[in-house]
């Protein structure tokens, strides 16, 4: 089968066929209807945690764990792709410190839910997903640094830090019997968010 494409633009009317547009390099020429993340909200697809009060993040990478961590469980039917995360700070820190995502997987083990978070669907009032989120848990497997997203200055002296939202957009994908968390690499206080997109495997 041969496959055109027109370059140039043109207008068209709802309901008639048109051809594909190019550039004038011969490339397909696209644009979003929506927001990137609408189809996969709008299908229910997309669901996120957050720690609802102050939490402190364990020094460097610690099984035992808190703040806030998202885990598949090892039954689930589908992998989490991470879309987004933040992080706010509501303490002054002591020292200089990094935060990042976190994680690991254990085929035997779960990890264990000392304080579980409700997940949520940003589809209002969608279905549960089958992720699991928990601002207290103790991980089954030694976790290992996946992503560094923000480092912090000293209160006393230097500026603060703004909250950072980051846009992972589905690179980091949890299958089932993995988690992911957000830790420090210095002990700090604050609010953790993270939002994800459970696609059927």
């Amino acid at each position: 089968m041969l496959n055109e494409i027109k370059a140039g633009p043109r207008l068209q009317r709802d309901g008639s066929t048109g051809e594909a547009r190019a550039g004038q390099y011969s490339e397909a020429i696209v644009s979003q209807a929506h927001g990137k993340y609408h189809e996969a909200a709008s299908r229910h697809r997309l669901f996120f945690a957050a720690n609802q009060a102050a939490k402190a993040l364990p020094v460097a990478l610690h099984q035992t764990y808190t703040g806030l961590c998202v885990s598949n469980p090892r039954m689930s039917s589908v992998n989490l792709a991470i879309v987004r995360l933040g992080w706010a700070e509501s303490v002054a820190t002591a020292t200089l410190h990094t935060i990042g995502l976190g994680g690991g997987y254990d085929a035997d083990a779960e990890v264990t839910h000392t304080a579980a978070l409700t997940v949520y669907n940003t589809f209002v009032l969608g279905p549960h997903g089958q992720a699991n989120a928990d601002d207290q848990a103790t991980l089954p497997t030694a976790p290992v640094w996946i992503e560094h997203y923000m480092s912090a200055f000293t209160s006393n002296a230097l500026h603060g830090t703004s909250m950072v939202i980051v846009d992972v957009d589905g690179a980091i994908v949890v299958p089932p019997g993995a988690y992911v968390a957000i830790f420090a690499l210095d002990a700090c206080t604050g609010f953790g968010s993270m939002m994800w997109e459970e696609i059927p495997i």
